[in-house]
């Protein structure tokens, strides 16, 4: 048995092998893709939901049962994906709920499924739903910002760079709230980072974080820089009117307002307030309000003051005793400011009514009312009233237990030992008050002091991570270079092995080379022998193709001749008919003469012509029937309307067309318009996609006499049609319903090139049939 024979049987076999292995399984496969199909349709339904404006009752409920269909199908087919996506949206409907506990139950759940299958953007994506399930509360908080962290980290090492940089911006959100401030402003400007290297520009949400930090770090001049980056980042995005861009102004205007630039912060404060109000936001009205009343009151413009708080008052917002009160303290400041006393008195003694009617954990509110109500009485001169003012706000005072608030206290009982007299009393209540500013002082200082050293801690424990990561990329490094060293052991064999293979190879193309070359000589020998040949042959194909042109010259010529001698027999028959009296001898003659003049304008179009055998029919049909319009005389003027295809066609084929169409529009011309008011004749000529060519050939006039068979008549013109039709081998129909139409369908046959068998053939029947040409 031969090496071909067993590496053929060896094919055929693994084939073989292959297809019995394949297609028993092959329907089970196509079966669990259709399968994890429909899971993968059920979770973007459940995230639909989710994001969808239903009430969060209903959509929890919605999300549940869709997720039980999900966890079902994903139990039966090992589908991990589909079993952790049905965790994780248990998780979300459990927290839309309020059951937390369930919510993080399902959601580390997901995580942990997630995490030993390495589905990383599903593991993220899991992480952020378990952040969502923790509050905001100062025991919750850290735990919420460490599954956000966990997240955005997931997201960054999968190269999802924008859902890693809105996480981020929401870590740095509630870093915030923990007072981690530095952490904060690093993560924002990590976000803006990612957001510019994926071209995303629309930032201005995160600049305005960095501008509320900033502010809150006291470093006023970037704070401003920031919000004004915002700012312009919202212009340029055309979003004016958004609760993103009212927040912006608004900070924006806090900024400027510790820079004292008052007169910016106020325009900043009031194109925020106009956006609040078209957004219809009570509690960013009240926000807004609530700045722009201490701008006012603190630059002492009262009517300006007066204006917002009655504008917040036209509003009618639903009743919230707390903010009622702490715009109608700066409304009461703005009258005693503008003394008007009466309205301030009876704004007073309102306030002094539902001030103490406070709950004690609404003491800040209480202090800064009565602070206002105390100032009212001690202006009008109302020193005792004063004086029971003030002994309650001792003791709201005391109950804050803030060094700010003593210190007011004791400014506030200075001024009425002032007012009454007693610079005794005035000047030991001024020493405390300047005993209580210092040791503020000291207090506000001792606590920036513990916050830069939380600070100092938490980027301490930042550093800490930092290095942890760094070690394990240099273990990843050292691991990869192992795998590399490995890979170029492999890679050695695999080169030594090639070149076994090349010197193998060399020497087969070697031997291979050695049998072309003597091919290479045998063909050389063989073209020199074909070439002496070849040039023996084309000085007879020259001397063939000098003959040919001389018969085409003649067959010009004798086309010409033909032409000239069918032009005088049209002149004879003119002639002639000039002398006969009959009317129908006559008729007679001038259909001759059509005929006649239709086969001379064949005649004189190929002596005009490069080819002699084929002629192009729209140039002969439209010269045709310009001339049968002016030939044909008829009582009213009749309108042609001539389409042809521009072909080639062979010389008796245009014969025959034409011969056809004379007859046609000589009948139609001679007896169909005797009623007719507007004469039209169509004349179409078109190529089919089966290769075969159209005539049609219709009038508007009378049309046949009823029960007329064309095929028995006896005049000369049908007669005439009839033969041209057997000519073409044509297949014809006709139709008389409203005027004459002609259809007549036939082979079409493209010219042909002369090819060097037909040029061989002729050759052979120029010389008698003999093999020589």
């Amino acid at each position: 048995m031969s090496m071909k024979t067993v590496y053929g049987v060896s094919l055929v076999s693994g084939v073989l092998f292959f297809l019995c292995l394949y297609y028993p399984h092959q329907h089970r496969y196509s079966r669990v893709l259709a399968d994890t199909t429909i899971v993968d349709s059920y979770l973007k339904m459940a995230d639909s939901i989710y994001y969808g404006k239903d009430p969060d009752t209903v959509k929890a409920f919605r999300i549940i049962s869709i997720s039980s269909r999900i966890d079902s199908l994903s139990t039966q087919l090992h589908f991990n994906r589909g079993t952790g996506g049905a965790c994780m949206y248990f998780g979300k409907a459990y927290n839309l709920l309020g059951k937390i506990d369930s919510a993080r139950l399902y959601a580390n759940k997901a995580i942990r499924i997630f995490r030993e299958n390495r589905m990383f953007v599903m593991l993220a994506r899991a992480c952020y739903q378990l952040g969502d399930a923790y509050s905001t509360n100062d025991d919750e908080l850290n735990l919420r910002i460490f599954y956000y962290e966990e997240a955005a980290k997931y997201f960054e090492f999968n190269g999802l760079r924008v859902e890693c940089a809105r996480t981020l911006q929401l870590v740095a959100d509630f870093c915030m709230m923990a007072d981690d401030l530095l952490k904060s402003r690093r993560l924002l400007k990590k976000a803006i980072n990612l957001y510019e290297s994926e071209h995303i520009m629309e930032v201005q949400g995160a600049y305005d974080l960095l501008n509320r930090v900033e502010t809150q770090l006291c470093n006023y001049a970037k704070g401003y820089e920031y919000g004004k980056k915002a700012a312009e980042i919202a212009l340029q995005a055309r979003d004016s009117i958004s609760p993103l861009t009212c927040t912006i102004y608004n900070r924006l205007g806090v900024a400027l307002y510790w820079l004292e630039k008052y007169d910016s912060a106020i325009l900043c404060y009031n194109k925020s307030l106009h956006i609040a109000e078209l957004n219809n936001d009570p509690v960013s009205v009240f926000q807004i309000t609530y700045n722009l009343a201490h701008t006012y009151n603190k630059l002492s413009y009262m009517d300006s003051l007066m204006s917002v708080l009655n504008r917040f008052k036209m509003h009618h917002y639903p009743p919230d005793e707390i903010k009622d009160i702490t715009l109608e303290r700066y409304r009461l400041s703005g009258l005693i400011n503008l003394k008007q006393f009466d309205t301030a008195g009876r704004l007073a003694n309102s306030l002094y009514k539902r001030v103490s009617k406070l709950p004690p954990d609404k003491l800040n509110t209480a202090q800064f009312a009565y602070s206002v109500i105390y100032r009212y009485y001690l202006v009008r001169g109302k020193l005792e009233k004063a004086k029971a003012i003030l002994a309650e706000t001792e003791t709201v005072f005391r109950l804050n237990k803030s060094q700010v608030a003593l210190l007011t206290l004791y400014t506030m009982d200075a001024n009425l030992h002032k007012s009454m007299g007693d610079y005794t009393g005035a000047i030991a209540a001024a020493v405390l008050a300047k005993h209580m500013a210092d040791s503020s002082f000291f207090v506000n200082w001792k606590e920036l002091q513990r916050k830069l050293e939380r600070q100092f801690v938490a980027e301490l424990k930042l550093k800490q991570q930092l290095n942890l990561q760094r070690k394990e990329l240099i273990e990843m490094n050292i691991r990869l270079k192992e795998t590399a060293l490995r890979q170029a052991s492999v890679n050695t064999d695999i080169m030594l092995f090639s070149a076994l293979l090349l010197c193998a190879f060399t020497g087969v193309t070697y031997r291979i080379y050695q049998l072309k070359r003597r091919k290479l000589l045998l063909l050389q020998w063989q073209k020199e022998s074909v070439d002496r040949q070849n040039i023996s042959l084309q000085q007879l194909v020259d001397h063939q193709l000098q003959l040919i042109d001389e018969k085409e010259w003649l067959i010009k010529e004798v086309h010409h001749r033909v032409k000239n001698n069918l032009q005088i027999v049209v002149s004879l028959l003119n002639f002639q008919s000039k002398y006969l009296k009959d009317d129908a001898a006559r008729s007679a003659i001038r259909n001759s003469q059509n005929r006649v003049r239709a086969m001379s304008f064949i005649h004189q179009q190929l002596y005009g012509n490069e080819s002699l055998q084929f002629v192009n029919v729209e140039t002969y049909v439209e010269r045709l029937v310009r001339y049968l319009k002016d030939a044909l005389e008829s009582a009213r003027p009749v309108t042609y309307q001539v389409e042809i295809a521009d072909a080639q066609m062979d010389i008796g084929d245009v014969v025959a067309v034409g011969l056809i169409i004379n007859e046609a529009v000589t009948n139609a011309v001679r007896y169909a318009f005797a009623d007719a008011v507007a004469p039209e004749i169509e004349i179409l000529l078109y190529l089919e996609r089966d290769g075969d060519m159209v005539l049609t050939i219709a009038d508007n006039g009378s049309g046949l006499p009823p029960g007329f068979n064309w095929e028995k008549a006896t005049s000369l013109g049908f007669n005439l049609i009839q033969m041209m039709m057997r000519q073409l081998n044509a297949v014809a129909s006709i139709h008389s319903q409203e005027g004459f139409n002609l259809t007549i369908r036939f082979h079409y046959r493209q010219p042909e090139i002369l090819s060097g068998n037909k040029f061989e053939d002729i050759c052979r029947k120029e010389n008698d049939g003999s093999d020589e040409c």
